[in-house]
């Protein structure tokens, strides 16, 4: 535990809110460390914005060992949201910034995490002060191999070493 200390003559002109989507990958192997493999599309709306705020995103590979985020902030996004447009967000992932971990990790990754976040500056954010933020049609589009679970590898053979032994008697 560890505690901050926030000077009290600090003023904070802005505040966020966001969402996220995720996929545990289960028995899919991702097979490729180049970034510019991977692309991520996802549609975003907001409502309840007054006035047009920057898109912050990031797209997070989970590693135990070594987590890799690449995104951009608000600060730096190129989208810029209109209140109340659907727009699309689509990018390969070596055009965004390294934030955390390395590259090194993608083949070990267990779990994709996409997430989105707007800096607005209204005094109030947030569900209950009517405005919001949604994400829908999130696409990840990797080069992965589908890994055969023990058990189903079992059940093959024993299919295979099956079918042979009725060829077998059938001669």
């Amino acid at each position: 535990f560890s505690m901050v200390t926030v000077d009290p003559n600090n003023t904070f002109t802005f505040a966020g809110y966001g969402i996220g989507a995720g996929h545990v990958l289960g028995n899919q192997q991702l097979t490729s460390t180049n970034l510019a493999d991977y692309e991520v599309s996802f549609d975003v709306i907001t409502a309840g914005v007054v006035s047009p705020d920057n898109l912050g995103y990031r797209v997070a590979f989970g590693n135990p060992a070594d987590t890799l985020v690449v995104g951009v902030d608000n600060n730096s996004s190129t989208v810029q949201l209109v209140p109340g447009q659907l727009q699309t967000v689509t990018t390969t992932l070596d055009l965004l910034p390294v934030i955390s971990g390395s590259t090194a990790g993608l083949l070990q990754s267990t779990q994709i995490i996409v997430q989105a976040q707007v800096q607005s500056n209204q005094t109030n954010v947030g569900f209950d002060a009517g405005n919001l933020i949604r994400i829908d049609n999130v696409r990840i589009t990797a080069p992965f191999d589908v890994v055969p679970e023990p058990n189903g590898m079992a059940l093959s053979l024993a299919g295979l070493f099956g079918a042979l032994a009725m060829v077998r008697r059938r001669r």
